[in-house]
């Protein structure tokens, strides 16, 4: 009978030290902690990649890096659509799979003097690299109010955050676009700077979302899947309780008590559905002919897109509702 328990205490002893099957791990290229990529900060820092099987791995790329390293799998998903609709159009194997942002987080800061946009004629300001969305933002911005950005201004297209931050702290630039943190984080830093342009008057655009390879699409749907369920779990759980949202943001931007601002900020830009509709297909359509120099059809934008995902997610949350 000893015999027997020792034997079976062993057996215990041994099926507790193999360890419990790990997540899928997810490597997600951003460009750094910017409230627009909030909806994967949350999945991963609130536990949802976990309930769905997931791991996130933040990796920090510049914007114009991301399509390739999508393609030769060094990542395997990006909230930067703009990137990756701009990279489909070239000809990489890339897709956008969801919306999770339908209207741009970015403020258009300005050093004091200048009091509006047309004071920036003549002026640098620092953007992010030509295709990426705070440059198309800030394009169309300067056009909207008669300048002409690519001979009224000097741009600089800098990839990282922290870079262009740098710049504009060392006096290289006059303005800057960036995400609702970092501008914060700057206006702390450098209280002349103002906001000339800010979150509220944003376009209505295919902003941020999720982004991958038509490989992994093919190859591992079912990631693919459980990667997009989590996200749109994520934006349903701060719309619900955004005093949650709040204490992980605060957390993940190291900006205390700034949690709720930020949440708020980010809820006002969620799409009604993961799937984009025709409406903002269009509007993305006319806002990429605007700044890009080239006519964008609606049908041309819906084509860098595979929606089977984010439709069938859709109908999930749709029948969880009722």
């Amino acid at each position: 009978m000893a015999r027997y328990l020792r034997f079976a205490a062993t057996a215990l002893l041994l099926a507790l030290a193999v360890p419990a099957k790990a997540e899928d791990e997810i490597r997600v290229g951003i460009t750094g902690n910017s409230l627009g990529f909030s909806s994967w900060f949350l999945a991963e820092d609130g536990g949802i990649f976990k309930r769905n099987g997931l791991s996130a791995k933040f990796v920090f790329l510049s914007a114009d890096a991301v399509p390739a390293a999508l393609v030769t799998g060094g990542i395997q998903g990006t909230p930067l659509t703009e990137s990756v609709m701009h990279a489909q159009f070239a000809g990489y194997a890339v897709r956008d799979v969801a919306l999770l942002e339908a209207k741009p987080v970015y403020q258009l800061l300005a050093r004091s003097g200048i009091g509006s946009i047309k004071d920036l004629k003549g002026k640098t300001i620092i953007a992010s690299p030509p295709k990426s969305l705070p440059t198309l933002i800030l394009k169309y911005v300067i056009e909207q109010d008669g300048l002409d950005p690519d001979k009224d201004v000097k741009i600089l297209g800098i990839g990282a955050i922290a870079a262009r931050q740098t710049l504009l702290l060392s006096g290289q630039g006059d303005a800057i676009i960036e995400s609702t943190t970092s501008a914060l984080q700057l206006r702390e830093k450098l209280p002349e700077v103002h906001v000339l342009t800010s979150e509220a008057v944003m376009p209505s655009l295919l902003a941020d979302g999720v982004g991958t390879s038509v490989d992994l699409i093919e190859r591992n749907p079912d990631l693919v899947m459980r990667m997009v369920r989590a996200l749109a779990q994520a934006n349903a759980e701060t719309r619900a309780h955004p005093d949650w949202a709040a204490k992980l943001l605060e957390e993940r931007m190291k900006m205390p008590g700034a949690g709720r601002q930020l949440a708020d900020v980010l809820i006002a830009a969620f799409p009604e559905h993961l799937t984009p509709t025709k409406a903002l297909y269009a509007a993305e359509a006319a806002f990429m002919s605007h700044t890009g120099g080239e006519t964008v059809t609606a049908e041309k934008v819906e084509a860098a897109w595979n929606t089977r995902f984010s439709k069938a997610i859709d109908a999930e949350m749709a029948k969880a509702k009722r």
